[in-house]
C-alpha cells in the first residue's frame, strides 16, 4: 500500500509535467516556444506563434494527460480504498497533474497555466460540469476574443457547476481540490488580469504585441502628423475642436490687423495735419 501511495502522486505529477507544446514545437518547427511570444508553453502561445495545427494539438495533448492522470487514480483507487474514498484518490491525481503541468521538472518548473490540463482532469472527475465550464469558456471567447478572460471565467465556473452536477458522495477534500485547481489557474493568469484591467491585453487573432495602449499612441502620433501638414487620423471630436480653434485664431488675427490699420491711419493724420487741411479744403471747393 505504501508503494501505491508513492506511485499515485508521482505518476500523476510526471504525466502532468509532459511539456506538450514545447515538444511539438521542437519536433515540428525546430523552435523553442519559450523564446516566442509570451514564452508560455501552452496552446494559446503555440497558436499565436503561427502554428495553428500545433496549437490545437497542444490543447488536446494537455487535456489528455490530465485525463490520463485521473484514470491512473481510478486504476489505483481500489488499492488505496482502506486509506481514502475513491473520489479523494481522484482528487489527489487531479491536483498533482495540474501542478505537474504548471511546474514541470523538465523545464525548470516553468510550465503552462493549466487550462487544458485542468479541463482534462475535470472532464474525468465530472464530465457534465466540465462541459458546462468549457461552454462558458467558448461563450466568453466568442464575445470578447480574450482567451485569458475566457480561461479565468471558465475555470471559476467549474466548482459552481460541480455543486449541482456531481452526484453521489462528495468528500470535503474532493470539493476543496476543485476550488484549488480553479484558483491555481486564475492565479497563473495574474499578468493577464493586470493587462485586462489596463486595456492592453491581446485579443485572439490580433498581432502579438498589439494592444489598446499602442492603438492610443498611434492615434496621438497621427494627430501630431496632422499638425505638421500630414493627414489627420484622430477622432471626429478632435478634428472639430481643431477647426473651431483655428477659426477663432484667424478671426483674432484679422481683428488685430484691422486695429493696427486704424492706429496707423490716426498716426499719419497727426503727423501731417496740413495734408488733412488741404484735403478738407479740396472737398469744400468741390462741393462749391
Amino acid at each position: 500500500m505504501v508503494v501505491w501511495c508513492i506511485v499515485l502522486p508521482l505518476g500523476a505529477y510526471l504525466l502532468g509535467s509532459i511539456p506538450s507544446g514545447y515538444l511539438l514545437m521542437r519536433i515540428f518547427r525546430k523552435q523553442d516556444i519559450r523564446s516566442i511570444g509570451s514564452g508560455n508553453i501552452g496552446a494559446t502561445n503555440v497558436l499565436r506563434s503561427g502554428a495553428k495545427g500545433l496549437g490545437a494539438a497542444t490543447f488536446i495533448a494537455d487535456m489528455l494527460k490530465g485525463c490520463a492522470a485521473v484514470w491512473l487514480g481510478m486504476l489505483l483507487a481500489p488499492q488505496l480504498a482502506a486509506l481514502a474514498p475513491a473520489r479523494n484518490v481522484l482528487a489527489v491525481a487531479a491536483l498533482l497533474a495540474v501542478i505537474g503541468h504548471m511546474f514541470p521538472i523538465w523545464l525548470g518548473f516553468k510550465g503552462g497555466k493549466g487550462v487544458a490540463a485542468g479541463f482534462g482532469v475535470f472532464l474525468v472527475i465530472s464530465p457534465w460540469a466540465a462541459l458546462a465550464a468549457i461552454s462558458v469558456f467558448a461563450l466568453v471567447l466568442a464575445l470578447s476574443r480574450y482567451v485569458s478572460l475566457a480561461s479565468i471565467l471558465g475555470a471559476a465556473s467549474f466548482p459552481v457547476f460541480a455543486i449541482f452536477l456531481v452526484k453521489g458522495d462528495k468528500p470535503a477534500f474532493f470539493i476543496a481540490v476543485q476550488y484549488a485547481v480553479a484558483l491555481m489557474i486564475i492565479v497563473k493568469h495574474h499578468q493577464n488580469i493586470g493587462r485586462l484591467l489596463n486595456g492592453t491585453e491581446n485579443r485572439l487573432g490580433s498581432k502579438r504585441g498589439g494592444s489598446g495602449l499602442e492603438a492610443r499612441q498611434h492615434q496621438q502620433h497621427a494627430h501630431h502628423d496632422h499638425g505638421a501638414g500630414g493627414e489627420d487620423f484622430g477622432p471626429p471630436q478632435d478634428r472639430l475642436r481643431d477647426l473651431v480653434v483655428g477659426a477663432g485664431e484667424a478671426t483674432g488675427q484679422a481683428l488685430e490687423a484691422d486695429r493696427e490699420g486704424c492706429k496707423g491711419s490716426s498716426r499719419d493724420r497727426r503727423a501731417h495735419p496740413h495734408h488733412q487741411h488741404r484735403d478738407d479744403a479740396g472737398e469744400q471747393h468741390a462741393l462749391a
